[in-house]
C-alpha cells in the first residue's frame, strides 16, 4: 500500500484515479491546485506520514506541476513524483526526470497504467533529485 497525493485540477479525472487507486488498497488524499499540493506535502512529513508518490498535473491553477516539482527538490523524504499531462507535444517531456520527475503519464491512459505505475515506483527506493 502506498500513500499517495493526487493533484490534478479536472475533478472527473480525480475522482476516476482516486476510485482505481483505492481498488488496489493505496491511501490517497486529492488536491487541485498546485498550491495545495506543496502544502499538503509538507503537512504528510510534518505529521510523520509522508506521501510516498505524488501524481502531478502539469497545467493547474496557482503553480503548475512544474513549478511545484521544482520546490520539492529538497523535501526530505521526497516522494516518487509522477508528471500527468494530456499534452504529448509538450516539450517538458523531453527532460521531466532532470527536473525532478520519476515518471510521465500522458492523458488518456487506463487506470491499470495508472496502478502500475505507482506500484514499479513503490518498488524503487525514493530518490533525491535536484533540479538544474
Amino acid at each position: 500500500m502506498a500513500r499517495v497525493l493526487l493533484a490534478d485540477d479536472d475533478e472527473d479525472f480525480r475522482y476516476m484515479a482516486l476510485t482505481s487507486l483505492h481498488t488496489a488498497a493505496h491511501d490517497v488524499v486529492e488536491v487541485s491546485s498546485g498550491m495545495d499540493a506543496l502544502k499538503s506535502v509538507h503537512e504528510a512529513i510534518e505529521s510523520g506520514f509522508p506521501f510516498d508518490v505524488v501524481i502531478m498535473d502539469l497545467n493547474m491553477p496557482g503553480w503548475n506541476g512544474d513549478e511545484v516539482v521544482y520546490k520539492m527538490t529538497e523535501i526530505k523524504p521526497r516522494p516518487h513524483i509522477v508528471l500527468c499531462t494530456g499534452q504529448s507535444d509538450d516539450p517538458i517531456l523531453n527532460y521531466a526526470d532532470s527536473m525532478g520527475f520519476d515518471s510521465v503519464l500522458v492523458k488518456p491512459f487506463t487506470l491499470s497504467t495508472l496502478r502500475e505505475t505507482v506500484q514499479k515506483l513503490m518498488d524503487r527506493p525514493t530518490t533525491k533529485v535536484t533540479a538544474s
